[in-house]
């Protein structure tokens, strides 16, 4: 099912002209059948129930306060600006729908879901809501994607707001005490926080006499050290900018 105009319009208007952060959600909001009350991460005016809104901005740029009627232009300019998209699983509003229509729906949009990913060719994916996570998961990995967190991150709604901002945080790399008014996942940026040069990676045990080519985020992880390390998601926003001999991290574009 093709989605309405009006939100491919939006979409339009902030998509960046490279993706680097890809964001997956659920739905638009239902306007229960009212189009003076339709909302949208991309509509204006920020609503009392822009959740998803307030809580990306809160988790990428530690945005402060965000009150109703306040224009989202200023953030969703630097979204736009630092490659951060969203696209949702379902093509039309689905939390009005009974259980079983609304999981039908859903189960319905993984195919185009997962292609228009393909075709966005993101650096890494979050996905920001929990069955949405575990539809589209196990797709998102198959299709060579690079998504960012191994389990489930739920939507920021009521007492889960806290977690969804942690959570989107461990996955991009971001640490609460080191956030910047630079964009996020640039270049620049990456480039002034890893000033050693890449590591040369030895032959990953194996059966074959040749080395390793191709690493999962939390393989990669392993290899450079990261014994301890968690959130392969980081691994990803740290390394996959920097040219690797012989090595392609999923996902990511490696120089030449």
């Amino acid at each position: 099912m093709v989605e309405e105009a009006w939100y491919q319009q939006l979409r339009k208007q902030w998509k960046p002209s490279k993706v680097n952060l890809l964001l997956i959600a659920e739905s638009a909001p239902d306007d229960g059948g009212d189009a003076d009350n339709r909302r949208f991460f991309y509509s204006e005016p920020l609503s009392q129930s822009d959740n998803l809104f307030r809580s990306v901005v809160a988790a990428l740029y530690d945005g402060g306060k965000l009150s109703k009627g306040d224009t989202k232009r200023p953030w969703l300019t630097r979204l736009r600006n630092d490659g951060v998209y969203l696209i949702d699983l379902a093509s039309r509003p689905v939390n009005g729908l009974s259980p079983a229509a609304r999981s039908a729906a859903l189960r319905a949009g993984v195919q185009d879901c997962v292609q228009a990913a393909r075709e966005l060719n993101p650096a890494g994916i979050v996905v920001c809501h929990t069955p949405t996570y575990k539809l589209l998961a196990g797709p998102l990995r198959d299709a060579g994607l690079s998504l960012l967190h191994g389990e489930a991150i739920p939507f920021p709604l009521g007492n889960k707001r806290d977690e969804f901002i942690q959570k989107v945080r461990e996955a991009t790399g971001i640490s609460a005490d080191k956030l910047t008014d630079e964009p996020f996942l640039d270049n620049n940026r990456l480039n002034k926080q890893t000033s050693q040069p890449a590591p040369t990676l030895a032959a990953s045990p194996s059966t074959s006499s040749e080395p390793r080519t191709v690493y999962t985020p939390a393989e990669l992880a392993r290899e450079l050290g990261y014994t301890s390390e968690l959130r392969p998601g980081k691994v990803v926003r740290d390394y996959r900018l920097i040219a690797f001999e012989g090595v392609i991290v999923p996902g990511a574009s490696v120089a030449g």
